[in-house]
């Protein structure tokens, strides 16, 4: 059994807060990189700071004790400040792309490459078969456990979950689940990257852990999509980095009219 997706954890869910808070340890705040615009300016200025890490020598990945104050962010998902922050942008870019459904296949492996290979079987069985199947997914360790099991996000033609449960089994991955997505329009959906987003109350040892083990099992990431399956504000085909920049501005919109 696994929690519905109005579940997800906090840090996803209230993003504005994800996005401005330090770690909660007083001790390690010196360990995080800080934004160095006002978070209304973002869209305009994450770019140019980005590009001043790149070109940096100084551009560190990690967080550590020594780590230098610098304008932007490195946006690692293996830093303890940018992941979470990822991870909250990338669930509202989720809400924009409004899937349709929320779909979980267990035991699809115990690494990266063999999950990769498995899936990369599978998506191309449904399409054969005439479904419209876009989605974006998360890998996720089981807890008590050996292997893994995803969640997913899914777009375009609903597939029977018969159909589905064979496709899985030719491909050597265990039983799927598929359902309507619950949560309402432009609520966040974080489920599928809590790992990645709610350990800003956890010891900095056991968060540096639990990210590492999930970005490992991700292959380095914190999501996978098809392509054309993620969308900004007003509906049209864009890049993740745009939807999460479109994801903001509208955080920024609602913010500004309560304020009116």
């Amino acid at each position: 059994m696994f929690a519905p997706e109005n579940s997800t954890a906090s840090i996803a869910a209230d993003a504005p807060r994800a996005l401005l808070s330090p770690l909660s340890s007083r001790s390690e705040r010196t360990n995080v990189h800080h934004l160095g615009d006002a978070a209304g300016d973002w869209p305009r200025t994450l770019k140019r700071h980005l590009d001043r890490l790149a070109e940096s020598a100084f551009a560190v990945r990690n967080c550590g004790p020594n780590t230098e104050r610098i304008h932007g962010r490195c946006r690692s998902p293996l830093c303890l400040w940018c992941g979470p922050i990822e991870g909250a942008l990338t669930a509202g870019a989720l809400a924009l792309a409004r899937p349709d459904r929320h779909v979980r296949i267990s035991l699809v492996g115990d690494d990266w490459p063999v999950i990769q290979q498995r899936l990369g079987r599978l998506i191309p069985r449904i399409r054969r078969r005439g479904y419209d199947w876009r989605w974006a997914y998360s890998i996720e360790p089981n807890p008590h456990s050996l292997g893994a099991h995803i969640h997913a996000w899914q777009c375009g033609s609903h597939v029977p979950q018969h159909v589905l449960q064979m496709l899985c089994e030719e491909v050597g991955v265990g039983q799927p689940w598929i359902a309507m997505r619950t949560a309402p329009d432009g609520a966040p959906l974080g489920y599928g990257m809590k790992l990645a987003t709610a350990i800003r109350e956890m010891p900095l040892d056991a968060a540096r852990e639990q990210l590492q083990r999930f970005v490992d099992l991700n292959g380095g990431r914190l999501i996978h999509a098809s392509r054309y399956f993620w969308r900004d504000r007003f509906g049209n085909p864009v890049t993740l980095r745009r939807a999460q920049q479109s994801y903001w501005q509208s955080l920024v919109t609602q913010r500004d009219r309560s304020r009116r």
